[in-house]
């Protein structure tokens, strides 16, 4: 800030770097090294099924693979798991109808060796059962949500640009897998899914002010031109999944004018 005419202070800025509990840290000067460090997420996802309870994860570590202590946050929130020998177990409760609940830790790793087993057990009905989760290791027909469905969608993320939730393998997060009034077991109609996290797109200018009358490109409530018998969305321009183009442009095109021209003939 000016301290006066023609002299200026320089800012400082304070970085602070958090370590969790076990880590030697002596000064910001030379900070330890987190080789062999990992992050570990697991994304467990329900829909539309009966009401569950006393559901438990269990993670079981492979050898040579240890938890770090204080890591533990389950949707955001610090939750530590209970510790039994090689297992991680995190109680959550009981749940019911639409949930997805997301599990983030670390773990140090010493040797190579293999990915966390997971195992969910919980009662339904009054009836308990437990599923074993290891999609790496052969013998176990379990698989990881993104598994099954790109096993019959294979092509899904071909495209160098993926969206976030279709790469991260959360596809429940705009489908239901089992039953849905909408196209493509949407959850809901895909404009309202679409601004439900990038709301800013149906309250702002879109596209280029100015290149179509009013204030912004529309957005719904037009027929599409380029699917015959489809109203306007979001999907008229863009894939939900990937594509060739950072903005995840439909159709395969990479550049905007070309997206645009399959509309706008005239320009």
């Amino acid at each position: 800030a000016p301290a006066g005419k023609g002299d200026m202070k320089s800012r400082e800025r304070i970085m602070v770097v958090l370590h969790p509990r076990g880590v030697d840290v002596k000064n910001s000067a030379s900070l330890p090294s987190l080789k062999g460090w990992e992050r570990q997420v697991v994304h467990i996802a329900y829909a539309n099924g009966p009401a569950l309870s006393g559901l438990e994860l269990t993670e079981r570590l492979p050898a040579g693979v240890s938890y770090v202590q204080d890591t533990g946050t389950l949707q955001g929130r610090i939750r530590e798991p209970r510790l039994n020998k090689d297992r991680l177990v995190w109680q959550l409760g009981s749940r019911q109808g639409n949930f997805e609940d997301t599990i983030v830790y670390l773990v140090r790793r010493k040797e190579q060796s293999g990915a966390p087993e997971s195992s969910v057990s919980y009662t339904q009905k009054g009836d308990s059962a437990v599923m074993t989760f290891a999609p790496r290791q052969k013998g176990k027909k379990a698989r990881t949500m993104a598994e099954a469905c790109l096993a019959c969608h294979p092509a899904l993320l071909d495209g160098p640009f993926m969206h976030g939730p279709a790469e991260a393998g959360y596809c429940t997060y705009c489908h239901d897998p089992h039953a849905s009034p909408n196209p493509a077991w949407l959850r809901t109609p895909v404009q309202a899914l679409c601004t439900t996290c990038h709301a800013g797109m149906a309250e702002g200018r879109h596209v280029v002010a100015g290149f179509v009358s009013g204030k912004t490109h529309p957005l719904e409530g037009r027929r599409d031109p380029a699917r015959p018998g489809r109203e306007l969305s979001c999907a008229s321009c863009h894939s939900a999944h990937s594509a060739p183009s950072r903005s995840l442009f439909a159709y395969g095109v990479k550049e905007r004018y070309e997206l645009c021209g399959l509309c706008h003939k005239n320009y």
